[in-house]
């Protein structure tokens, strides 16, 4: 799979080629496919994700009723028209009329009403993605794509169904996306723009401790920033406003919907439990101070 996934763009690529992904940025992607980068090679969590892949699965199976099976890895699901687009399923029926992904998360965040396609924008994108391709590959109009979610959450383990229902305004930025990607930056060897300040690629070691004096280009960059920053504390307060003239208007009910009884706001009670680190370094601070770990940014501030 790690061999595959240099020949073209992944279901887990595509949300970062699209720019919407809380991980990984276009030029990460870039310097993937380009082998400048060290290969992610997995940690404790993606281990432990493969590892519950086939009971996730077969629990799965079990509670709809249908045998489901995972590809054998070594097949390599291209698209007929799209050769930079590919992907590796995770559990398709016999009939090849169920496909779907399989997740495992410590906890319920960006995970919204099962049955829903409220699911993070990164798997999302991923579960369409995905359903181009398998279509392409099997010769099956799907309508819909299956993302089953193992949520470890404080009141125990909950498997969920979430459903993609296909959205050909996404999947025709998707391709379009994915091919300007895949053109113009991997096959001409040209990195695509930074997009955050991790992208500049600039080690601490190398900093320098001076001031730069700003050209013109600089300083009206400055005053749009400073512009943009006030407009999204105006738009913030505004914001705030109109959340809580809809929640005047739910009162104690939980969900607004429009005529058709399409769902438009869902407003629920939830409970979080957080690691309250300070009342712990004052409880045991021998124990605290063994546990931190240093770190170095090196955040912009704007005076």
């Amino acid at each position: 799979q790690i061999e595959n996934r240099a020949k073209g763009i992944g279901g887990s690529d595509a949300a970062a080629v699209l720019g919407q992904s809380r991980y990984k940025t276009p030029l990460d992607v870039y310097q993937d496919k380009m082998g400048h980068s060290v290969p992610f090679n997995g940690n404790l969590s993606t281990a432990l994700g493969d590892y519950l892949e086939t009971f996730i699965m077969e629990m799965y199976a079990d509670n709809i009723g249908i045998e489901l099976e995972k590809p054998d890895s070594k097949l390599e699901m291209v698209h007929k028209d799209y050769p930079w687009m590919r992907c590796n399923l995770d559990f398709v029926s016999k009939d090849k009329n169920i496909v779907g992904e399989i997740k495992y998360t410590g906890n319920g965040k960006g995970w919204g009403d099962e049955g829903t396609d409220e699911m993070p924008t990164e798997y999302l994108v991923q579960c369409a993605h995905n359903c181009i391709i398998a279509e392409s590959f099997f010769g099956v109009k799907y309508e819909t794509f299956i993302c089953v979610v193992l949520i470890q959450g404080f009141g125990g383990p909950q498997i969920k169904e979430y459903i993609y229902k296909r959205n050909p305004k996404l999947e025709s930025l998707i391709i379009q996306k994915e091919k300007e990607f895949w053109c113009d930056h991997v096959e001409n060897d040209t990195p695509p723009d930074p997009t955050n300040l991790k992208d500049n690629n600039i080690s601490v070691d190398q900093i320098i401790d001076e001031s730069v004096i700003a050209d013109e280009t600089t300083i009206d960059l400055y005053e749009q920033h400073k512009a943009i920053n006030e407009e999204i504390r105006a738009l913030k307060d505004q914001d705030e406003m109109i959340k809580c003239q809809i929640g005047q208007s739910l009162n104690e009910k939980t969900t607004l919907v429009n005529i058709d009884g399409e769902r438009l706001v869902t407003w629920k009670p939830m409970i979080s439990n957080r690691f309250d680190s300070k009342s712990f370094k004052d409880d045991k601070p021998e124990l605290y101070q063994k546990y931190i770990k240093a770190s170095e940014t090196r955040p912009m501030r704007f005076i």
